[in-house]
């Protein structure tokens, strides 16, 4: 009857399932017993010694930072993974860890890269920043001749503004001069950002387009509220051979725009120049003011 054979197969299934229930219970306690005798196996295989890295050497470095540079990124690669594997495994070492810790040390590191030389040992090379221009945490100091003075407390900063080493004396007109009086209240300037790194950026613009155009800088006061004065030199004289004149200071801000700022400053000086040279003349200004455009106010020496 046909309850009866479904009676059957029904009594019949529960041996098979049950057997089939076992297998993969088995097979989940293979897998479990596998998995656990090669993580264990793995684990000490990551701390044998002809594996691990013994001592590690920085490149590129100042050498007064050099060793601590070393002792950090020996301490990055100390401990292990979760318990497991030894950080200080040629194969599995922290790389990015290693560079991270050298890095913090300076501000002057621009890159760090990491690699094992043989297997026993780590090379790490490091490259320091390029300065990009002189911050000085003060304000400017002139002589009785209206040339600025070489200040002590001048740093480089980096492309974006970014204080990292103290600046010679000598450091010269090389790099774009900027001073920042509201540094000079902080207790350690080195590390600290001149400015927002925008604000950095597009003074930096401004800079180097207005030397394009034959304008001799010499630095620049970074005031509050986005006001600037900068220093530069007068045109030289018709009639003699001096390579630059007397100093004006040239008063501008951001509200226009520093590129507006910018066009602005090179048409006047280009064209005041132009005018006084066909006059056998060369312009003496003491200051110039852009603020208030469309007009451009100035004072003459003479």
């Amino acid at each position: 009857m046909p309850g009866q054979r479904s009676k059957l197969r029904s009594h019949q299934s529960r041996p098979f399932n049950e057997r089939r229930r076992r297998r993969v219970v088995l097979g989940y306690a293979a897998a479990i017993t596998a998995a656990v005798s090669f993580l264990f196996v793995s684990s000490r295989l990551s701390f044998l010694p002809a594996l691990s890295i013994e001592t590690v050497e920085v490149y590129g470095a100042d050498a007064s930072i050099t060793p601590a540079m070393e002792t950090a990124a020996y301490g990055a690669i100390q401990g292990s993974y979760l318990g497991l594997f030894s950080k200080s495994n040629a194969l599995i070492y922290p790389g990015s860890a290693v560079a991270a810790a050298v890095a913090s040390l300076s501000p002057k590191v621009e890159t760090v890269s990491v690699e094992l030389s043989g297997m026993r040992s780590l090379a790490v090379s490091v490259s320091e920043k390029a300065p990009a221009a002189v911050v000085c945490a003060d304000l400017p100091n002139w002589d009785e001749n209206g040339a600025l003075l070489p200040e002590s407390g001048c740093y480089f900063a980096d492309e974006d503004g970014l204080i990292f080493d103290q600046a010679p004396e000598d450091a010269g007109d090389l790099y774009n001069r900027y001073y920042v009086p509201g540094l000079s209240g902080s207790d350690r300037v080195i590390g600290l950002f001149a400015t927002s790194t925008a604000e950095f950026k597009s003074l930096q613009g401004f800079m180097d387009s207005v030397k394009a155009a034959g304008i001799r800088t010499e630095a620049m006061l970074m005031e509050d509220g986005g006001e600037y004065e900068l220093y530069a030199h007068n045109p030289p004289a018709v009639s003699t051979t001096s390579s630059e004149g007397s100093v004006v200071v040239i008063h501008f801000n951001d509200a226009a725009g520093l590129r507006t700022e910018r066009d602005n400053l090179v048409l006047f000086w280009s064209s005041m120049t132009d005018k006084a040279k066909a006059a056998g003349a060369a312009p003496e200004w003491s200051d110039i003011k852009l603020q208030y455009p469309p007009n451009i106010d100035y004072t003459e020496t003479k």
